[in-house]
């Protein structure tokens, strides 16, 4: 996803069956803020709380996991086990599996 000038910022968010997780990150792709709020069946309130924390006019570009609602409208969709690998593999890259527990479903991949 390409950025803007250097002030500005990513927000991504993923909304799963009890939660929604949302990171702000810079244009080096470093992680800025991160947010994990359970929703109690009411995203939108949810996320309108996390974005009254952020500076609005510096986000410019927002993505969401493939479990977000399409309600919630982003410039790009990312499929969940591909952001979970690439989290992965960024901040632990030693690591040889990720254990996935969630609200709805739970899984292990391997590398």
């Amino acid at each position: 996803m390409p950025l803007g000038p250097a002030d500005t910022r990513v927000l991504g968010v993923d909304v799963g069956a009890v939660s929604v997780s949302a990171v702000e990150i810079d244009c080096d792709g470093e992680v800025l803020r991160t947010f994990y709020e359970l929703h109690h069946g009411d995203i939108d309130a949810t996320l309108g709380d996390i974005l009254r924390r952020l500076d609005l006019p510096k986000i410019g570009s927002l993505g969401a996991t493939t479990s977000t609602p399409a309600f919630i409208r982003v410039d790009h969709r990312y499929d969940n086990q591909i952001c979970l690998i690439a989290a992965a593999r960024r901040f632990h890259p030693e690591a040889r599996s990720i254990l996935v527990v969630g609200g709805e479903r739970f899984g292990l991949v391997r590398f």
